[in-house]
């Protein structure tokens, strides 16, 4: 067999130059200030997929065969389930992992965005930000120490975001996350543009990135080490900041993260800040700090979960809305009764959209009429795996269904066949290669996968 990896346009090297193309117009922009000058008005999921098709016929052909297997992880991993669903006759098999194929905010089925959450939207939309606090009480436990564990770690932040949103000035924030004091631009009219926002914003983004990055053992990720259970790194870093320090606030959040963030007391190099914690070190002489500053991005919506300065974002702007919304449940993050930016709001975020790119969402009938919520399961040669401890299995096919056995200690199966939830999991790790401190349940799900492909591939 062979193997092929397909890059997707925008994607790496694939970059269409942001040049007006001849008898063409566009609005589409790219206000990200991260060395990215393509032009997004050819980049939509549709279009992707259609690379997609193209690609994988030339290859049937240029290699005589007639069996193809699609793998993918994360968006990777909606693109499978999404082009097996679609194009059955051409993909045998497919192994979706970590894909939040419900997580979208069509599924929510609100007809009016400017009315408030019912408590079941409420409840869906804030699924994500419920598996990032679960994920640290489940992990964030000092195996050496009791008297912190994870619980307390959760609290201990829900506090100091508490204290930031009602106790701390604009400038007590710039000087302890070490802000450039011209970084709030009056010009910006971005929503969540304020100085407070953001900074809340950017603090939630990096407790949200390393749940995705908790994993059981050391990884990298662009330059960046991360060591194994990392959420447990910061309840320890947090719970001595508390006991020795004394620390309140943004300080104490910052003093937690500080290990995994770039500032200039950590070895961590300049270059990965960007692309991982997308904050930006400014060497400067003109303002308060002597040799350096956090420049913010332009708007708390920038720090959404998940986001990534470049064409990911675009898309979740245009065609893939997820929709995020904090309730009164969470103990770790800010409620949206006491804490606006944390609502779900589409008219709010179709602002910001159209700030940083010059396009606003799709409509929501073309998006849901395409990708659809069903039909990833019923007769469908397809192996759908989530990990338990990953923020995005919150829109995995079976999430609530898992959840409710979890929750109530029940072995007995009502997922199909081939949904598989693996415990001690965070983001699409069955796709890794196999590692000696692989938890049993992630070498169990790979054999069952690779035992179902091997089968839908024999009965072809």
């Amino acid at each position: 067999g062979r193997a092929a990896f397909i890059e997707q346009r925008y994607y790496g090297t694939s970059k269409i130059p942001n040049i007006l193309l001849p008898n063409m117009t566009t609005t589409n922009h790219n206000n990200n200030n991260d060395n990215d000058n393509s032009d997004y008005t050819f980049l939509s999921t549709e279009q992707v997929l259609a690379d997609l098709v193209g690609a994988i016929s030339f290859l049937k052909r240029h290699f005589a065969t007639t069996k193809v297997v699609a793998v993918g992880g994360s968006y990777g991993g909606m693109l499978t389930a999404w082009l097996q669903r679609q194009h059955p006759d051409l993909i045998t098999a497919a192994w979706s992992s970590s894909a939040p194929l419900l997580g979208f905010a069509d599924t929510l089925t609100k007809t009016d965005v400017s009315s408030a959450l019912s408590s079941q939207q409420a409840q869906q939309a804030s699924a994500i930000y419920h598996v990032i606090e679960q994920d640290y009480i489940d992990n964030g436990n000092d195996p050496t120490n009791d008297d912190f564990d994870g619980k307390s770690c959760v609290e201990t932040i829900g506090n100091a975001f508490r204290y930031m949103l009602w106790n701390q000035t604009d400038e007590e924030l710039r000087q302890q996350l070490c802000l450039c004091d011209n970084d709030h631009d009056n010009k910006n009219t971005m929503p969540g543009s304020n100085v407070r926002d953001r900074a809340i914003g950017w603090l939630q983004n990096q407790f949200g990135t390393i749940a995705n990055f908790d994993y059981p053992y050391e990884v990298t990720f662009d330059k960046v080490s991360v060591p194994g259970h990392p959420t447990r790194t910061v309840c320890r870093h947090l719970k001595e900041a508390v006991t020795t320090k004394g620390l309140q606030g943004a300080e104490l959040l910052l003093t937690s993260l500080q290990w995994f963030i770039n500032d200039p007391n950590t070895t961590i190099s300049t270059t990965t800040t960007r692309i991982v914690n997308q904050t930006k070190p400014k060497t400067t002489d003109n303002e308060n700090h002597s040799t350096w500053c956090r420049r913010l991005e332009p708007s708390f919506y920038s720090y959404y979960l998940g986001f990534i300065p470049g064409p990911w974002t675009y898309q979740r702007c245009y065609d893939l809305i997820m929709a995020y919304h904090v309730d009164e449940t969470s103990n770790m993050f800010l409620p949206c009764s006491i804490y606006q930016p944390n609502c779900w709001s589409e008219a709010t975020f179709a602002q910001f959209c159209q700030e940083q790119f010059g396009v606003r969402p799709r409509p929501s009938q073309s998006r849901s009429q395409y990708f659809g919520t069903t039909g990833y399961v019923e007769h469908q040669k397809i192996v759908l795996t989530n990990g338990n401890l990953d923020p995005w299995s919150y829109g995995g096919i079976g999430y609530e269904e898992y959840h409710r056995q979890r929750s109530r200690k029940k072995h007995k199966k009502y997922l199909a066949d081939n949904v598989i939830w693996i415990e001690g999991a965070s983001h699409h790790l069955d796709l890794w290669w196999p590692h000696p401190e692989d938890p049993p349940s992630v070498v169990a799900a790979r054999q069952k996968a690779f035992q179902m492909i091997s089968e839908w591939i024999q009965e072809s």
